[in-house]
């Protein structure tokens, strides 16, 4: 995807979230640094677009005390960001990167979802007894999001596509060497508006699949 197509849609995504139905992206701060290293290199010139809009617009959030203190209260924030800190420490000693292990500590805390594409991360997290809420969204639940709420086309979608795949990105199994318009009926979606009509398969074909986040705009 060209970045400024990439940027256009991505935040577009982004803030119909955050205005329509008060779902806010965050990440935690160890996260945010290991991403502004990550988007340095070429392949991921047009991630390094979309993460700088997003961070400078507010459509991406940084889970820190004070964005901690809207959500539990000022008095427990302190207390809550350090559970997650070593929460995360912990998971990393089971051998989970750096930027999993905080992103799913913050998520057994504050009980709410998680976006990540690393499958090995969730099941070495549950392997070692460890409950996580869910729902997992995958890159490909916030593309086809957009398609189901008509913010996205489907050459958007697979210009998308196509760019995850040329950065490296495991693709799932349907979108691979395959359109979005032609993958797009195999794919369960985990993320979708009660409101619109239903899009990708009906059928749950992954673990992780039982769970979905239903959601309606505001």
């Amino acid at each position: 995807m060209h970045s400024s197509n990439s940027l256009r849609a991505t935040n577009g995504i982004l803030r119909t979230l955050k205005t329509n139905y008060d779902i806010q992206i965050v990440v935690a701060e160890p996260v945010e640094v290991e991403l502004r290293l990550i988007i340095k290199r070429d392949k991921f010139k047009d991630a390094q677009n979309i993460l700088t809009k997003g961070f400078s617009s507010g459509l991406l959030g940084v889970l820190d005390e004070t964005r901690l203190s809207s959500l539990v209260g000022t008095t427990r924030a302190p207390t809550v960001l350090e559970s997650i800190e070593n929460r995360g420490e912990s998971f990393r000693r089971l051998g989970v990167g750096n930027g999993e292990a905080f992103t799913h500590s913050a998520s057994v805390e504050l009980n709410m979802p998680v976006l990540s594409n690393d499958r090995q991360a969730i099941d070495l997290l549950t392997r070692n007894g460890i409950a996580l809420p869910g729902p997992f969204l995958r890159a490909f639940d916030i593309l086809v999001f957009g398609r189901q709420i008509g913010l996205l086309s489907d050459g958007e979608c697979d210009e998308a596509r196509q760019a995850l795949a040329k950065r490296g990105e495991n693709l799932d199994k349907c979108f691979t060497n395959c359109s979005f318009t032609n993958g797009l009926p195999h794919f369960y979606p985990r993320l979708l508006d009660r409101a619109f009509p239903l899009v990708g398969s009906q059928q749950p074909s992954k673990l992780y699949d039982r769970q979905q986040l239903i959601i309606s705009a505001k």
